[in-house]
């Protein structure tokens, strides 16, 4: 009679964890969520000016990151500081960096931050970046229905495997 009841519960288990990692996974498909928490240290460099840029200023800041021997710790992302929606090209505020440990010593011209946002509306962008902007719609669209409000600076991290974007919004509550 144990066994047969072990038996049950090892397949209810098994069965359900799809519906599971479905519902955890769900910003993964092209679709924003709301995403709880979560935190991490990141290294940066700041820059202005039209987003043509940042694969230039990325090299100037992967170079002096590896010139200080920091270690990396995830992916390279772009913070945004400000909207293109209300700011000219010339007038954009965005900074390049890399996920590392706390305790990594960091040297200027790099500066070193936490990202910890209590919310932030998730998507996964796959696809070409020239249409990175469909994405973005989406998750705005998600902030506006559901009653937030867009708090700045604005993520997007860039992996490589997949090769895909992370695009990450922190909101509040309006």
């Amino acid at each position: 009679m144990k066994r047969i009841v072990c038996m049950m519960v090892v397949f209810f288990v098994f069965i359900s964890l799809p519906l599971f990692s479905e519902q955890d996974d769900s910003w993964k498909k092209d679709r924003p969520v709301l995403k709880e928490g979560g935190g991490f240290w990141y290294a940066y460099m700041d820059f202005k000016g039209p987003y043509s840029l940042i694969r230039e200023k990325a090299r100037i800041f992967t170079q002096e990151f590896r010139n200080q021997g920091i270690k990396a710790e995830g992916d390279i992302l772009v913070a945004y500081y400000n909207s293109p929606r209300e700011n000219k090209p010339e007038d954009l505020e965005w900074g390049v960096a890399l996920p590392m440990d706390k305790d990594a010593d960091v040297k200027p011209p790099l500066k070193k931050t936490e990202f910890k946002k209590a919310q932030s509306v998730v998507i996964m962008h796959r696809g070409p970046i020239e249409k990175i902007q469909e994405s973005n719609d989406k998750v705005k669209k998600y902030i506006d229905d559901n009653g937030y409000k867009m708090v700045w600076p604005a993520y997007e991290i860039f992996h490589h495997k997949p090769e895909s974007v992370e695009i990450i919004h922190p909101v509040v509550k309006k």
